[in-house]
């Protein structure tokens, strides 16, 4: 090819066509120059697919943090609602002394342990020292990712460390007040009888409940938050592999239900039929209003209980049962209240 075109160079000087010659020498420095430019923004786009590339590996990595982070939140909560059954039941006094005899071993330690939850952050501290190579088209799920490592754990940590304070200052009085924290024994009737009818440690249950229960409220917005970016790396990457355990057991597959029957804008009769709604995103389904949109979620993600019958994943408090006419066309549900089995809340279908 170079001698092909060094013949033409010669043959324009030979026949002394020295305008045809500058004329042709120009053309073959331009062809030069989009060669260059055409190398150089192959290059280009190999490293932006390279610097991709390593993007995508982290958020795999992501995900899997976010994995480990939901089963050990779900332990959590699975202990804190087996927690607050019993301690529903020993201040209504619903149950008699041999169900606390029963259960000691397990309603020895409420109130004096400590919970430590702590976030796998690696890959995620990984996705920052990358992130002048992020695409642009990540930001939305860099801004959940954001949100939950730093706007949501702070809150959900300051509870943390004010439940911990005060399961610990309680700890300390018993060993400065009681001599059987020393040889703590579960199977001592002194242990047992403080527990049952101290007045001071029903008190002192008391105000650790309602700390925990705050905790608990952050822990389940952590865990919503935390789903909700699983699904959404899940999607940017195009996962189509099966769910993991932990995610299964969160009901996102709906398998008893058509979704897109529930999908549409709701109003609670008692609140002024205000503006709520139901959508899928990420192929699952989301609760959100106006208001939550404005402040830091797209809405929270419901979970399968039944036919016509969603909750929260981060709550099983009010779980809906839906209504249909005789067209088997959704027109409202109905919340209950899993606490104390009464009624909740009403809510109308509008669209």
């Amino acid at each position: 090819m170079i001698k092909f075109f060094r013949h033409i160079r010669r043959s324009l000087i030979n026949q002394n066509k020295m305008g045809k010659y500058f004329k042709y020498a120009i053309g073959e420095i331009l062809l030069v120059v989009i060669g260059i430019l055409i190398a150089l923004q192959i290059n280009i786009w190999n490293q932006e697919k390279n610097n991709e590339q390593k993007v995508i590996n982290t958020l795999k990595q992501i995900q899997k943090d976010l994995l480990n982070d939901l089963q050990e939140a779900q332990y959590f909560s699975d202990s804190w609602e087996r927690d607050d059954k019993m301690l529903t039941h020993f201040f209504k006094a619903s149950k008699p002394e041999k169900y606390f005899r029963d259960n000691i071993s397990d309603f020895a330690f409420i109130g004096l342990t400590t919970h430590r939850f702590v976030q796998n952050k690696q890959g995620y501290n990984r996705l920052n020292e990358q992130i002048e190579i992020v695409p642009p088209k990540y930001d939305d799920v860099l801004n959940k990712l954001s949100r939950l490592y730093n706007e949501r754990s702070t809150y959900l940590f300051e509870n943390q460390d004010v439940f911990n304070a005060q399961v610990q200052d309680y700890r300390n009085y018993l060993y400065d007040n009681v001599e059987w924290m020393e040889n703590f024994d579960i199977n001592n009737e002194e242990v047992f009888n403080y527990y049952y009818s101290s007045n001071k440690h029903r008190k002192s249950l008391v105000k650790i409940r309602a700390n925990l229960n705050r905790y608990n409220n952050q822990f389940s917005v952590v865990k919503d938050q935390s789903l909700l970016c699983y699904l959404a790396i899940r999607a940017i990457i195009n996962d189509r592999s099966e769910y993991p355990n932990i995610i299964k057991s969160f009901g996102l597959e709906y398998s008893n239900n058509n979704i897109e029957d529930f999908i549409g804008s709701y109003g609670f009769k008692s609140d002024s039929l205000a503006l709520n709604f139901m959508e899928i995103k990420y192929n699952v389904l989301f609760w959100s209003s106006p208001n939550q949109r404005e402040l830091y979620t797209e809405g929270f993600i419901l979970r399968e209980y039944g036919k016509d019958s969603l909750g929260f994943v981060s709550s099983n408090i009010y779980p809906m049962k839906f209504i249909r006419d005789a067209n088997n066309k959704v027109t409202g549900f109905k919340g209950f209240n899993s606490n104390d089995s009464t009624d909740g809340v009403e809510a109308i279908k509008l669209d």
